[in-house]
């Protein structure tokens, strides 16, 4: 299954230290349908084995980075997330990896809302405020760009959602959409050495199309978000004002529903000026 015509079935993820992904997204679908599900529950049974003896420290040394990083994005939901996610030791050991913004951004993987029990609620929050504590200054809002021009979406995404408040947070991702959806592309000349193989770059300017709606979605609850916690009197707010040009920055990008979504969120919002208010309002006009 993995030889390939070019060689490699396995690659090195993007600035990733000793993790690896499938070359071809076709090898990951070869590899979906030649295991039955008897095999996979049995793969998952020993991948949690593993991730449980680290977490127990009955290894020594650097914890791997699968577990650090893409682990919890794989358990969804129920105890065992919220046993990796709040694990001090763990978190710690993120910090001590320059990986700050991964443990403040993994805590937006727990259930939400009333589907968050009062224990969860208060381990989330203590977590916040003693990670916060670490914070070191504020990622820069081009940094999850570059990233994104860099092709590491996982990391500009971690980036985006490191952001202190709601509307940061959606406009930082306006930015690597923006980047993803073509609208802003790295120098042509870059782009003409990546055009040998013509089937590689049909493959990623999908898999960016995917990304790009799916970041676009996670503006637009973001946004909400914001919109939703701005209280009936509010002052103009800055953070805000962007949100509501990152809206028609959506639709410039194709990413129209997601633009109309923004802007129909801070449209009421007494926190974005009426000169804003008035342009959002005639863009979403027929």
């Amino acid at each position: 299954m993995l030889e390939t015509a070019w060689g490699r079935g396995l690659v090195p993820d993007d600035f990733s230290a000793g993790s690896h992904v499938f070359a071809d997204r076709e090898l990951l679908r070869t590899a979906w349908e030649k295991t039955g599900p008897d095999l996979r529950a049995e793969c998952v049974r020993r991948l949690h084995a593993w991730a449980d003896s680290w977490l127990t420290d009955e290894r020594a040394g650097t914890m791997p980075r699968y577990l650090l990083s893409y682990y919890p994005g794989l358990l969804c939901e129920g105890s065992r997330l919220e046993q990796y996610v709040l694990d001090p030791r763990r978190q710690r050991r993120l910090v001590e990896a320059g990986r700050l913004d991964e443990a403040l951004t993994q805590l937006d993987l727990l259930p939400d809302g009333e589907d968050r029990t009062p224990e969860v609620a208060a381990r989330v929050a203590l977590s916040r405020a003693v990670l916060s504590g670490r914070t070191r200054p504020a990622v820069p809002l081009e940094l999850p760009r570059l990233f994104a021009l860099a092709g590491d979406v996982a990391r500009a995404r971690q980036l985006a959602l490191s952001a202190a408040d709601d509307a940061a947070k959606a406009v930082r991702l306006v930015e690597v959409v923006s980047v993803l959806s073509g609208a802003e592309a790295p120098d042509a000349a870059e782009a003409s050495d990546t055009s040998d193989d013509s089937d590689d770059s049909d493959d990623s300017d999908d898999s960016d199309v995917s990304d790009a709606g799916e970041l676009a979605r996670a503006a637009v609850r973001w946004a909400e978000r914001a919109a939703e916690a701005t209280p009936p009197f509010a002052e103009q707010d800055d953070g805000m004002e962007e949100l509501a040009k990152a809206g028609g920055t959506l639709i410039t990008c194709g990413a129209e529903e997601a633009g109309r979504a923004v802007l129909r969120a801070v449209i009421p919002c007494e926190a974005v000026s009426w000169a804003s208010r008035v342009r959002a309002a005639q863009a979403l006009a027929p």
